[in-house]
């Protein structure tokens, strides 16, 4: 599951710049916690919800920043970004 995520994230670098490319890793934390309430049926405490609610709000910062800044390229690159969403919910799934 980590070559998958790794590859997956690789292939999107060529695609989105590194800067938004790490913040979007910022996403294994919400997927961790997400995937541990579901799976493991562990009760999240209080400062890891605070931590997830600070990482979606660093989330949509870039994901706004990045349709700022997709106007001045193809549309195609949107897709990309999803390339990068998928390799952090595999990645999440590696450290349950």
């Amino acid at each position: 599951m980590d070559l998958v995520s790794s590859n997956l994230r690789h292939a999107g670098l060529n695609f989105v710049t590194a800067s938004m490319a790490q913040m979007i890793r910022g996403g294994t934390i919400i997927t961790t916690l997400l995937f541990s309430m579901i799976l493991m049926k562990k009760r999240a405490e209080r400062f890891e919800k605070v931590g997830c609610i600070f990482a979606v709000m660093g989330l949509i910062l870039i994901g706004f920043s990045a349709m700022i800044s997709q106007q001045d390229r193809s549309p195609a690159a949107v897709n990309e970004v999803d390339i990068f969403r998928f390799s952090t919910k595999s990645q999440a799934i590696f450290f349950l």
